[in-house]
């Protein structure tokens, strides 16, 4: 079976503290691609759907990195360019703790998320339409994980995570795409349990997620 594991760090992570490694060691008969590793940053909506929307989007959020603004550019393909080669069986996909990032638009001079709440939906049903009409693959959702990182930069809120879980998960439920809750997983077993510093997986986090993760992906075959 062909897996995609795709999403921001949350899912892959260089060192530790990500689920997608984790699923790999425990169902190594799996064929798993893991999209950051594959083509670089995609923790962005934006992103997936234009690199060239990385301009303004490094402008309110990087503006004080030039270096990793620009490994982002080089590292972003165009969403449309690469989902339907090659064909996997199931996609397994989250986007949103990159979306809520807060700043100051050099624009309008407002200060909030990244992407704006109604554009997140517009970008998640792109998104989705675009899987479901251009490969074979069972889709997977996965809820974006709480914060609690103070004024940690980039800022964060974890309103907005509840707020922009809640629009995604209008948007799966109206195409019948099974959630993995994985906000909801980190609340239960705890976010001091599960995260480091209120942001990424720590290694109980990682485990559980990846428990999780295989759960699903085992779950919509068997519905085959």
């Amino acid at each position: 079976m062909k897996v995609l594991l795709a999403g921001d760090s949350m899912s892959y992570r260089r060192k530790r503290g990500a689920y997608a490694q984790r699923v790999q060691t425990m169902r190594p008969d799996w064929e798993i691609g893991i999209l950051r590793q594959i083509l670089g940053y995609f923790g962005n909506t934006m992103i997936w759907l234009d690199p060239n929307t990385l301009t303004d989007y490094c402008k309110r959020c990087y503006g004080t990195k030039p270096k990793y603004a620009k490994s982002l550019i080089k590292n972003s393909i165009p969403f449309d360019e690469w989902v339907v080669e090659p064909d996997y069986d199931v996609i397994h996909l989250n986007s949103g703790l990159h979306d809520i990032q807060e700043a100051q638009s050099p624009l309008t001079g407002e200060w909030g998320p990244i992407v704006p709440i109604e554009m997140y939906r517009d970008n998640l049903i792109y998104i989705v339409e675009r899987i479901l009409n251009k490969t074979d693959s069972k889709l997977i959702w996965a809820s974006t994980t709480p914060v609690k990182t103070g004024r940690r930069r980039p800022i964060r809120n974890n309103d907005n995570v509840i707020a922009y879980n809640k629009v995604a998960a209008e948007v799966m439920n109206s195409y019948d795409i099974p959630i993995n809750d994985l906000y909801g997983l980190v609340m239960e077993h705890g976010i001091g349990n599960c995260l480091s510093r209120g942001l990424h997986f720590n290694k109980y986090g990682s485990q559980v997620a990846a428990e999780q993760v295989i759960k699903y992906i085992e779950e919509i075959m068997e519905l085959e």
